[in-house]
């Protein structure tokens, strides 16, 4: 078995940021990805988020492990990730299922020891899945012992949504962070130019293309980065709930751009719920204007949203 060397990869590449006041840009690895801020207060919030709601298998032993090895938690990160969330599943389905906790620790794909499980476990780990094992009142999160929660799908853009929240109460004219597969960009250039992302190739090679945009929340979902082979076969790291198993949808990459408060939970929700969901459900997507998308298949073929200002790299190997 082969563990992908990608997972320290950035699936959204950042080109430039800055503040009013001097800010100082730091880097570290977390939540299974290189981290790029621009602000101590920046920081802070994301070392939060990860202490709080990693379930990291091999480093944390946080907040969000401590919970699922308990019946209840007063955590308000736990809360309000679990409350926003469900919100989400509420809207767009549950196909992103944060109570599959146990699915994912059975699998260890982000371990040193990913396997594959028998098949007995794995229906076991599938009876301990679902929103109804969760109750959210007064502040409480409850649950069953067994029932496991991971915000792997959530959890970057969460944060995310955290540091915009104080970019709002600072003087920054405008600040970029960079998760990795979920990115923020916050405020107005001093140039008055907008921001420009390039969208990696799920290849590995030349870009598939560029995003000029506003202010806005990135999120990047793939089977590419992180993954592990056994007996030939490779299996990505999202699983599906309703086999058990790694996905194997027909899509290799989905960038979701969001736009205003909560945009960062949104964005990393939605750019997992449509890599589940594969080619035959992109076309409720394409027209949304509370969110753009832009999606490469399989077959080198590129999705892109009404009205997004993409502009397609002609030596990525895809066309529209």
């Amino acid at each position: 078995m082969k563990k992908s060397v990608a997972a320290a990869l950035a699936a959204v590449f950042i080109f430039c940021g800055c503040q009013k006041k001097s800010a100082e840009r730091s880097a570290f690895f977390a939540m299974d990805t290189f981290c790029t801020v621009v602000s101590d207060s920046s920081t802070e919030q994301i070392e939060k988020v990860i202490n709080t709601c990693s379930v990291n298998l091999d480093a944390y032993s946080g907040e969000l492990n401590s919970f699922n090895e308990n019946t209840f938690t007063k955590n308000e990160y736990i809360y309000d990730i679990t409350e926003k969330t469900f919100a989400l599943n509420d809207e767009f389905g549950d196909n992103v299922d944060i109570t599959s906790g146990a699915l994912t620790v059975l699998w260890g794909i982000s371990s040193d020891s990913p396997a594959v499980p028998e098949n007995t476990d794995i229906s076991l780990a599938l009876d301990t899945i679902g929103r109804e094992n969760i109750v959210l009142e007064n502040a409480t999160v409850k649950k069953p012992l067994s029932t496991k929660l991971d915000f792997g799908a959530v959890a970057k853009g969460y944060a995310c949504d955290l540091v915009y929240s104080e970019c709002e109460k600072s003087t920054a004219d405008y600040a970029i962070v960079s998760l990795g597969s979920s990115s923020l960009l916050y405020g107005k250039k001093p140039d008055g130019t907008d921001f420009r992302i390039e969208i990696k190739n799920p290849d590995g090679d030349a870009p598939l293309g560029m995003i000029t945009t506003s202010e806005c929340f990135v999120s990047t979902s793939g089977g590419y980065e992180r993954f592990f082979e056994a007996d030939g076969k490779k299996y990505c790291h999202i699983l599906d709930t309703e086999t058990g198993y790694p996905t194997e949808s027909d899509l290799v990459s989905v960038t979701v751009i969001c736009y205003g408060e909560n945009g960062g939970i949104k964005s990393d929700f939605l750019a997992t719920d449509i890599f589940l969901g594969g080619t035959k459900n992109l076309k409720k997507h394409l027209s949304r204007d509370d969110y753009k998308i832009v999606a490469a298949d399989k077959n080198k073929k590129l999705y892109v949203s009404s009205g997004l200002d993409f502009e397609i790299n002609l030596n990525s190997g895809y066309s529209l």
